[in-house]
């Protein structure tokens, strides 16, 4: 009876730290004190507070040091703890959840973490990663619903064992991208009551794969330098109108004319769950461009009736994308040429949206 105890209690030990992936950890046994984990009151992302409601899961790595080591270029950051899913089912709870970790019993932890939680498929330790600082490759998914709003927290190194959660400040390493548009031009005479809608909008040629290198400075992370990029790691992300709300990432509404002198009388398209997350880098004019697709349409009796489809592009100026900032795209139609002019980026703060009821998995 003593060894079946003992046996269960070996098992348990380990099941307490599954990250639902098969990882084999070569660590000292657990005590059955808990690691869990709270947000920072004071998180910040450069001059915007990052609110913590809407943070509830996060991803999790830690290494483990014994009593005489501090953590260090030869030390590995995930043997303890590598990439599990934590939770919490309310805000004023620390990240615990049925996939909380516990403590070794001697030695020392150091935890790095992100959040929203992503599935390895798309965060993921480079293939030649050994020790020090967490190095990673990072894909943002091209399906732009479940885009996430990749968030890294300031590591925290060399911590003894504690029933206190461990303190989190998280900061937004990712840009964000909208478009606003509008039209000129006159509409076909074939019928008065005739509108423009946009159906579809493809931003082409953009770095949609990275390596990302975790620390301990300001921020607290570092991407890789885009002539490190080949064109295998270049894509493109397509935001298209209609279907179920949650699943429409431009706004269904008619596009309003442009005014001379002009205005800025653009429509913000960008829905909820269109706004792009994606890696930072740099673009020369003409690198990246946008493939839109919009349509002329008449309401006939409650029916919209599409009466004629066109596919145009425009190259975007150039610009370079960095952590925190949002940047929109403003573009106007031209109908009597079916092509798309002045378009130009506006440079931002970091738009918060309240993403509760559409998609809790993105971050603000």
């Amino acid at each position: 009876m003593k060894r079946i105890t003992l046996y269960l209690l070996a098992v348990a030990a380990l099941i307490g730290c599954s990250s639902g992936e098969d990882v084999d950890y070569d660590t000292p046994g657990r005590s059955t004190t808990p690691i869990t984990f709270s947000i920072e009151e004071n998180t910040t992302r450069g001059m915007v507070p990052l609110e913590t409601n809407t943070l509830h899961t996060m991803g999790i790595f830690a290494g483990y040091e014994k009593e005489e080591e501090t953590f260090s270029s030869t030390s590995p950051a995930n043997d303890f703890i590598n990439n599990v899913r934590y939770t919490r089912s309310e805000i004023t709870h620390p990240f615990a959840g049925e996939d909380v970790c516990y403590w070794p019993f001697s030695g020392k932890l150091s935890f790095f973490a992100y959040a929203p939680y992503v599935s390895s498929k798309y965060l993921q330790f480079s293939s030649d990663y050994v020790s020090g600082y967490p190095r990673m490759n990072y894909e943002p998914t091209t399906d732009v619903t479940n885009q996430p709003d990749l968030c890294f927290a300031t590591p925290v190194l060399d911590q003894h064992k504690t029933t206190t959660a461990i303190p989190l400040s998280f900061n937004h390493s990712l840009s964000q991208v909208l478009f606003s548009a509008n039209y000129s031009g006159d509409l076909p005479t074939t019928s008065a009551s005739l509108y423009v809608k946009i159906d579809s909008i493809r931003i082409c040629n953009v770095i949609g794969r990275k390596k990302v290198v975790m620390n301990n400075g300001t921020p607290c992370f570092d991407w890789q330098d885009d002539s490190e990029c080949t064109a295998a790691d270049r894509t493109s992300y397509l935001l298209r109108r209609g279907g179920l709300p949650e699943q429409c990432h431009i706004q269904d509404e008619e596009l309003l004319e442009a005014t001379s002198p002009a205005t800025d009388n653009y429509r913000d398209m960008s829905t909820a769950n269109g706004i792009l997350y994606l890696l930072p880098q740099s673009m020369t004019d003409g690198e990246a461009y946008l493939r839109v697709t919009y349509g002329f349409y008449e309401m006939v009796g409650t029916m919209e009736t599409l009466r004629a489809s066109v596919t145009t592009r425009c190259n975007l100026p150039a610009a370079t994308w960095l952590p925190m900032n949002s940047y929109r795209y403003k573009f106007t139609i031209n109908l009597a040429t079916h092509s798309i002019v002045n378009p130009t980026v506006q440079v931002g703060d970091w738009q918060s949206v309240n993403h509760t009821e559409t998609n809790p998995i993105h971050i603000e």
